[in-house]
């Protein structure tokens, strides 16, 4: 046997992750809750070349003092040797694995799950050690539920699928290993077939790719924009919008998306764009890259980019492969909006909604562009978290507010269905089939996670957007007022 002695760490009631000792062993007694002080083993090899005896076996029992989140969680080891030569609590690698743990070791610490891939403890690495700090806990102690994080129960890979409109469940499993985003705590299984994304993201099997050159990746946002336009749909949206305007920066590949009547709106919704982003962000746009549609070749779209000094790169006749980009992102967001309204049989004039909520997420989901940060964080320079997701097509209860409730007797939440996220705020889009109108508000249950069918009325001639709670603005885009 081997063990790890010497250190430059100094705090007491450390354990050190080992991946060179056989067994867990722990120098006081204090951490057992239960011991066999007749177990004895001679001739433990130290790391300073000394000999340690192990004075019995047992399980131990502590609370963690978590360095990575400042979280405090109680663990338990069996089988685990006293050993008063040294200086610190050892927790054996191989001895984790061997009791169905896995262990992962990267930049940001080391990791410990058990077989369903929940978290059990995380150690910081420190003097080139991954170290926990500790305090004893006896099994017949009582632990104040402030002081103790309650287990993070991880929720099924599918559960999460339906949460992030039918992103690819590879693409979420690889979010979590990556720890891209906050909240995703997601079960560790193997991807099963999603029938509804089957049907609504059904394409050929693909070419195989010629060799190309290598492209520079920009790194300084407003750098370049993609852009395209979507349309017209067949099926006008509720607001009675027929094209879709995507704006994909180039450097996060984050995505803007407008909604427009018809195509000669497109110069005009760009300008209040454009001047949005830039007063947000303080940075200009230099150049922005489309295809040879007329609404980007027109004479007033040549006469804004001279005017503002933004350089208009086109593609070549018939050639739409060139502002792939653009392409790609229409495709991806309407494999998703598909396969969604498979799922939970929302009628497709809600398609403008859908592309909007598509388009949250998709900021939020990493891609082959960078697999370890968001296009939100490439944006914002903030980690998005995902805890607020839920699944679009939900039951929710949302609160009325006393100023609209007409007595003491009236019920106080309304029953509708999530379609999406507020635009500005942080709040939910929730569809009232009582009412047939979308509301925001931020005082939602959620009664269930899984979708409801047959919900919806399949012929709506107009939906009203109302604010339930004041705070959050409404959204124009797509929805007509009324």
């Amino acid at each position: 046997m081997s063990a790890f002695c010497g250190s430059t760490i100094k705090c007491k009631d450390t354990w050190i992750i080992d991946s060179g000792a056989t067994h867990h062993m722990a120098p006081k007694e204090e951490y057992f809750s239960t011991i066999d002080k007749s177990f004895h083993i001679e001739g433990i090899a130290l790391a300073d070349g000394r000999k340690a005896s192990s004075m019995g076996k047992g399980a131990v029992s502590a609370v963690i003092k978590s360095d990575n989140s400042g979280s405090v969680v109680k663990f338990k080891t069996e089988n685990t040797l006293l050993v008063p030569d040294i200086k610190y609590g050892i927790l054996s690698v191989k001895q984790l694995i061997e009791n169905d743990r896995e262990v992962l070791f990267n930049e940001k610490g080391c990791f410990i799950y058990d077989k369903t891939g929940n978290l059990l403890m995380e150690a910081k690495e420190r003097d080139r050690l991954y170290v926990m700090h500790t305090e004893p806990m006896k099994e017949s102690e009582v632990v104040l539920n402030s002081m103790v994080r309650k287990e993070t129960k991880s929720e099924s890979l599918d559960l999460w699928h339906r949460r992030m409109m039918h992103v690819s469940k590879h693409k979420i499993l690889e979010m979590a290993n990556a720890n891209s985003v906050i909240g995703l705590n997601c079960k560790k299984s193997s991807p099963t077939p999603c029938d509804s994304c089957l049907a609504g993201k059904s394409t050929r099997q693909p070419f195989p790719k010629k060799p190309t050159d290598s492209v520079d990746k920009r790194t300084t946002i407003l750098e370049l924009v993609h852009s395209d336009l979507m349309g017209p749909i067949d099926v006008p949206s509720w607001g009675n919008k027929k094209y879709m305007l995507s704006i994909i920066d180039d450097a996060s590949r984050y995505v803007f998306v407008r909604f427009l009547d018809n195509k000669g709106a497109a110069l005009n919704e760009f300008k209040k764009w454009k001047t949005e982003i830039e007063k947000q962000t303080g940075k200009c746009l230099k150049r922005i890259r489309t295809d040879n549609g007329l609404e980007f070749c027109s004479k007033n779209w040549t006469a804004f980019c001279e005017s503002t000094g933004i350089r208009h790169e086109t593609t070549m006749t018939y050639t739409p492969q060139q502002n792939g980009i653009a392409e790609r992102f229409n495709r991806t967001v309407l494999d998703l909006v598909r396969s969604q309204i498979q799922e939970s049989n929302f009628p497709k004039k809600s398609w403008a909604e859908l592309i909007f909520t598509a388009t949250y997420i998709r900021n939020r989901v990493t891609n082959t562009h960078d697999n370890q940060k968001t296009p939100y964080e490439l944006w914002t320079g903030k980690k998005p978290s995902v805890r607020h997701l839920r699944a679009i097509g939900c039951e929710v209860f949302v609160h009325i507010p006393k100023q609209k409730r007409f007595s003491k007797l009236s019920k106080r939440a309304e029953s509708g269905i999530l379609i999406g996220y507020a635009l500005y705020g942080r709040g939910y889009r929730i569809w009232m089939p009582a009412t047939q109108q979308v509301v925001e508000s931020r005082d939602c249950v959620f009664s269930k996670n899984f979708l409801q069918k047959n919900h919806y009325p399949q012929k709506i001639m107009c939906m009203k957007v109302s604010k339930y709670n004041t705070s959050v603005t409404r959204l124009q885009m797509n929805i007509k007022m009324t």
